[in-house]
């Protein structure tokens, strides 16, 4: 497997699978789970990124350096008002996940480069882990996906890739794939989870989904039951797929010189005195030690 695909591995806490998402194009949601893929394990360092590296990971064709900056200009914008929130039953809490976003360029646009500073409270959602507790995937498995409302369902299933089930009432799916209340229960249906299962096929093994419908006249559907087969996992290693080294111990019979191969023969094949045998035996012994 290449060197670099370690790198290619989108990892975070699940809490930033409820953070919404409205009105996000593709290309923004690329490049902010790009981001996230480049940070992660950096603590809190800033990081640097200029438009060939984001490009790259992103998988992003720069053909117009315009149509590049002004997606770069839009993201920031959405993060701007990107916030996560939690509530429990004794407290809430309110904050960003970035402190410092900073696009920068040249007067052509040719030269373009990013510098991110995740915030130091919200460290443990890129760089903690918990088992149970973490959404992971192949970040270019996420960039193949189109849809913007199938990316959204692509990460809330991964996150439960080991389980192969996630059930949601229509509600919490609502919130969560940021769909529009003016959206009919049948909307939802055909336009989003139809064409979720059928974007996601490659991605999941069987996935298929199930409505889940009340008792109550007309049966209506009150939410979705999403299944396919549990993918296998392991504990986390920093260097699974990085390659082993290409050194090899050398062959210590390949070296060995015609003398040394014909003592070891004499012990192996003929009948030696005890006093012959020890004598070999010795030379052997400094030959292997020195």
């Amino acid at each position: 497997m290449k060197e670099n695909v370690l790198k290619k591995i989108t990892r975070f806490n699940n809490e930033v699978n409820t953070i919404p998402m409205r009105d996000w194009s593709t290309e923004e949601m690329n490049f902010f789970f790009s981001v996230l893929t480049r940070m992660r394990d950096e603590g809190t360092s800033s990081i640097v990124m200029d438009k060939y590296e984001l490009a790259e990971l992103a998988r992003y064709t720069i053909e117009h350096n315009k149509r590049y900056h002004d997606t770069i200009e839009s993201l920031t914008k959405k993060l701007q008002d990107m916030t996560y929130f939690k509530k429990t039953s004794n407290s809430f809490v309110m904050m960003p996940l970035f402190t410092y976003f900073e696009a920068t360029w040249s007067d052509d646009l040719s030269d373009m480069s990013l510098e991110v500073d995740v915030n130091k409270r919200f460290e443990y959602i890129l760089n903690e882990w918990n088992e149970g507790n973490w959404t992971q995937f192949m970040l270019d498995e996420f960039l193949e996906v189109k849809s913007t409302y199938s990316k959204t369902l692509f990460r809330l299933l991964k996150q439960y890739k080991t389980v192969g089930k996630r059930e949601f009432n229509v509600e919490e799916f609502k919130t969560l794939m940021n769909i529009p209340k003016s959206y009919s229960t049948g909307m939802i249906t055909t336009r989003i989870v139809e064409n979720g299962i059928r974007d996601l096929q490659p991605y999941f093994l069987n996935l298929k989904v199930k409505k889940i419908k009340s008792n109550k006249r007309g049966t209506p559907v009150i939410g979705y039951e999403f299944t396919f087969k549990p993918e296998s996992t392991e504990k986390w290693q920093e260097d699974k797929y990085i390659k082993k080294s290409r050194f090899k111990k050398p062959n210590r019979k390949a070296i060995e010189p015609k003398w040394f191969q014909e003592k070891t023969s004499k012990i192996k094949n003929s009948n030696q005195s005890p006093e012959q045998t020890q004598d070999i035996k010795e030379s052997i012994h400094r030959f292997r030690n020195s």
